[in-house]
C-alpha cells in the first residue's frame, strides 16, 4: 500500500507539473517588467535544486562576481534557470553525472563584436551537462513544442519550447552545443538593463476579453 501511494503521488506531480507547463506555454500571464539581479535568481534556484538532485549527480557553478541587472519578472527567470538545469538532470542516463552551470560577462572577443555592432551589453548564463548529447539531425527540432529526446515518461517537450519563448521575449538568445555520448551546453544570453533603469514597471500587453460562450 505504501509503495501504491507513493507512485499515486508521483503521477499526481508530473499531471501538476505537465500542466503548468502547459498554461505557461499556451498563454502569457500578466506580469511586470523590472529590473533584478539574475546572480541571485541563479543562487536562489541551485540552493533549490541541490536538496533535489539524485546523489550520483554533481552540480558545480561558476559566477562572477558583481551584479547582473536584467529587465525582466523574477518568476521568469527562475523558470528559465529551473528547466534547463531541469533538462540536463534528465539527459544523463543512470551513470554518474555532472552539471556545470556558469554566469558572467561573454568573452573578449564577442565583446568586440558587440562594440562593432552597437549591441546592448549582455550576460551569459551556461548549462552543461555531460549526459546522453543530442543527435545533429534532432538540435534544430529542440525547441519545438512538444518536441522530447527523453524516453516516454521522462519529458513532456515543454520545458525548452517555454526557455525560448521567454529568452525571445525578453530580447535575449539561446544557443546549443552537443556532442553524442558527450553531453550538451545551452547558452542564454540576455541584455542587460541600462545603468539608469531602476524599476520599468511595464506591463505585458494585455489579453483580449473573453466571450460571452462556453467550452466543455
Amino acid at each position: 500500500e505504501h509503495e501504491s501511494a507513493r507512485e499515486i503521488l508521483a503521477a499526481g506531480i508530473r499531471a501538476r507539473d505537465l500542466v503548468r507547463r502547459i498554461l505557461s506555454f499556451s498563454r502569457q500571464d500578466d506580469y511586470r517588467l523590472k529590473v533584478v539581479d539574475l546572480k541571485l535568481i541563479l543562487e536562489e534556484v541551485l540552493s533549490l535544486v541541490r536538496s533535489t538532485l539524485p546523489a550520483d549527480i554533481e552540480l558545480h557553478d561558476t559566477i562572477s562576481p558583481g551584479t547582473f541587472r536584467v529587465a525582466s519578472d523574477p518568476s521568469r527567470l527562475h523558470q528559465v534557470v529551473m528547466n534547463l538545469v531541469t533538462n540536463a538532470c534528465q539527459a544523463i542516463d543512470k551513470h554518474r553525472g555532472r552539471i556545470e552551470v556558469s554566469l558572467g560577462l561573454p568573452g573578449p572577443a564577442r565583446v568586440q563584436d558587440m562594440v562593432a555592432e552597437r549591441q546592448p551589453q549582455i550576460v551569459v548564463l551556461r548549462v552543461s551537462d555531460n549526459g546522453r548529447g543530442i543527435r545533429p539531425e534532432v538540435v534544430d527540432k529542440i525547441f519545438d513544442p512538444y518536441f522530447s529526446t527523453k524516453e516516454r515518461g521522462r519529458g513532456t517537450g515543454l520545458g525548452l519550447s517555454v526557455v525560448y519563448g521567454i529568452v525571445k521575449d525578453l530580447k535575449g538568445d539561446i544557443k546549443v552545443r552537443s556532442q553524442v555520448g558527450k553531453g550538451a551546453e545551452f547558452s542564454v544570453c540576455l541584455p542587460l538593463a541600462a545603468d539608469g533603469d531602476t524599476d520599468l514597471e511595464k506591463e505585458a500587453a494585455p489579453r483580449p476579453e473573453g466571450g460571452v460562450e462556453r467550452i466543455l
